[in-house]
């Protein structure tokens, strides 16, 4: 491989992670017709087609699949010893305000906060965890870190982390005394421990399953506005439970609760971190590439 392949090649990653060719060339600050530019000479230089392409959508084809599942890993280490490289020259500082709902921060930033402070010891990270809708720029952070579709059209968002699922969950207790669901209407017939965002608002069930999209909400038994409060209610069997899967993997698997209606949940786009559209501070970028790189 020649060094404009390689170049070509962090250009295909950077689509992919983005979702398309015009976001990925905002976040390089390159012309769109160079992005795609370079996947066609990647494209030409391999002899198959990367992306499934149409007028609404684009998709990574069974080789652009292959090509990034192999090559991932490697280009990770790549930017990771840059950004180490240049943090030691630029050094990077300075105060960073980051708003982030919980379950992000639990998942996605938690994890390497002191690999950070070692990598940047001269950021100062100010992380509001605020499950609210937050104007960032009006309250003066520097980004935000939301599920995608709740990011505000104006901002430029990155993908952080993988595809989400939700899960309706409850022990194998309760369905010994109501019957197993099967579509969200029968959902009228059971208890429901809800989700609180915030004092205005509840967690709507919303499913799917291929072009049917319905929206659901329960009869209420429960209403609380901490996940760890409706995992420790459903394990007492006091209802069905809808949440993201990451929270209740290790109850699932020791048989603690019961999924149901798999057919109507499907993986939905997970977290971005998105910021104005203005000259980005280079503690952002810092951080910006910092997590991605380590969520992917």
């Amino acid at each position: 491989m020649d060094r404009q392949q390689l170049s070509h090649l962090l250009i295909f990653e950077t689509v992919v992670e983005e979702g398309s060719f015009r976001a990925a060339a905002k976040r390089l600050n390159i012309a769109p017709s160079a992005v795609s530019y370079a996947i066609g000479k990647l494209e030409e230089s391999l002899d198959v087609q990367l992306f499934n392409r149409t007028t609404r959508s684009l998709g990574l084809s069974p080789a652009g699949k292959v090509l990034i599942r192999q090559t991932a890993s490697a280009l990770g280490m790549i930017e990771d010893g840059f950004n180490a490289a240049k943090a030691t020259h630029d050094n990077v500082s300075g105060l960073l305000r980051i708003n982030t709902g919980y379950s992000a921060a639990k998942f996605l930033i938690s994890p390497y906060l002191g690999a950070f402070a070692e990598a940047y010891p001269d950021i100062i990270l100010d992380l509001v965890i605020d499950n609210r809708f937050v104007d960032i720029v009006k309250s003066g952070y520097d980004a935000g870190i939301r599920i995608h579709e709740h990011v505000e059209k104006d901002m430029i968002a990155a993908k952080i982390g993988g595809d989400l699922k939700s899960v309706l969950v409850a022990t194998p207790k309760y369905f010994e005394n109501h019957p197993v669901p099967c579509h969200p209407v029968d959902l009228k017939n059971h208890r429901a421990i809800l989700y609180r965002f915030n004092e205005q608002r509840t967690y709507v069930w919303e499913f799917e399953k291929g072009r049917k999209k319905l929206t659901v909400t329960p009869p209420e038994q429960l209403v609380v506005n901490s996940h760890q409060l409706v995992i420790d209610a459903v394990l007492q069997h006091t209802g069905l439970a809808y949440i993201f899967e990451n929270y209740v993997k290790d109850e699932i698997s020791q048989g603690k609760l019961v999924k149901v209606m798999e057919d109507w949940t499907p993986p939905f786009s997970g977290f971005y971190i998105y910021y104005p559209q203005q000259k980005m501070r280079a503690a952002l970028r810092a951080f910006i590439d910092f997590f991605i790189a380590k969520n992917r």
